[in-house]
């Protein structure tokens, strides 16, 4: 095709095979799939803040997960401002 190029990434089993299915039942090729994602990810990028932008996978350390776990059995409850920031 002019004016395409071919790249070449690697992505997770899950995601390959949820895009493989997400291409049949829509009757889409890949590449044409591919291409309407990273559009409209590229669009939203454009019209969206960037501090309301929210990543897909946060990574975190293995302090920061231990000190998530540690404040999950500490506060078994919810607090009030989590209940309210619930209710809005």
């Amino acid at each position: 095709m002019p004016g395409t190029t071919q790249v070449s990434v690697r992505i997770s089993e899950e995601t390959k095979a949820e895009m493989e299915a997400h291409a049949k039942r829509l009757n889409l090729k890949k590449d044409h799939l591919i291409e309407q994602a990273l559009l409209h990810h590229f669009q939203a990028l454009r019209e969206i803040p960037t501090d309301l932008v929210i990543p897909a996978r946060l990574v975190l350390t293995d302090t920061a997960m231990a000190d998530i776990a540690e404040r999950i059995v500490e506060h078994s409850e919810p607090t009030e401002a989590l209940k309210v920031l619930l209710r809005t």
